[in-house]
């Protein structure tokens, strides 16, 4: 687990992720390269409805002072279907060395069917750098996002939802534990190739079969005619701009 900490909310923002990270990450939009979705504080719920906590109305951050036990606080977010999680970081005030807040991204079932709900955890991790303002981060993963998926090995589809879950530790006596937010790192990725080719000239060894293979799935394209996809044909300016009109869902407003 990585950890880098510091003394001062603002520099906590600035340096979170590191000069090298924030300059690999593009904005929130189209393609593969690495973006960043980032849950602020304001965005958990807590798991129990009494559960007593203050916002620091400066800074943004959730406290639970004075409590006795941990708090339990959940986000739930969503992500392009088939998008990759590489990265969980949390944004923390962590100045007592002995307690922590803890991070888990959770992957649930939603029950039908007679079938029980279940829960798949792909990473937890902790604070620890006990000076006050800092971040963290965990180990890095390669956990695909998707809305439905069989995850129990049954062969069939479970419809899941996703969230954080933040437990802030208790028995702290003051304002020495507190919840910034969470940056989840994150890229498109285009779907596997199938096992059997859709066009007759575009088998399945063919080098740009995947992706051809990814516009015809997604209803972007149905070929040139005849079972075929025509790859080595020329593109008129009028077929790029059905390529990109449904490709990126472009329409006019009412």
């Amino acid at each position: 687990m990585r950890n880098r900490s510091h003394l001062g909310a603002a520099l906590a923002l600035a340096v979170a992720f590191g000069a090298a990270g924030a300059s690999r990450l593009v904005g929130q939009g189209f393609g593969t390269g690495d973006q960043e979705l980032n849950l602020g504080a304001a965005e958990f719920v807590p798991a129990e409805q009494n559960t007593a906590f203050e916002w620091d109305d400066i800074h943004g951050y959730l406290y639970n002072p004075g409590a006795t036990t941990g708090t339990l606080w959940y986000a739930p977010f969503h992500l392009p279907d088939g998008s990759v999680i590489t990265q969980i970081c949390v944004y923390a005030y962590d100045a007592n060395p002995g307690r922590v807040v803890n991070v888990n991204y959770v992957v649930s079932r939603i029950a039908y069917g007679g079938q029980g709900p279940g829960d798949v955890l792909p990473s937890a991790f902790n604070t620890d750098f006990d000076i006050g303002y800092g971040t963290t981060c965990g180990d890095p993963l390669e956990y695909a996002f998707h809305e439905t998926a069989d995850i129990d090995g049954d062969g069939l589809p479970d419809h899941l939802v996703h969230r954080i879950r933040v437990v802030i530790g208790g028995n702290d006596g003051g304002s020495n534990l507190g919840l910034g937010g969470v940056g989840i790192t994150w890229h498109r990725q285009v779907s596997p190739a199938p096992g059997s080719a859709s066009f007759n000239d575009v088998p399945t060894g063919h080098p740009f079969f995947q992706f051809i293979e990814a516009l015809a799935a997604s209803g972007i394209t149905a070929g040139c005619g005849g079972g075929n996809y025509c790859p080595d044909a020329p593109l008129t300016r009028g077929q790029m701009a059905v390529f990109l009109s449904k490709a990126l869902g472009l329409y006019w407003p009412y």
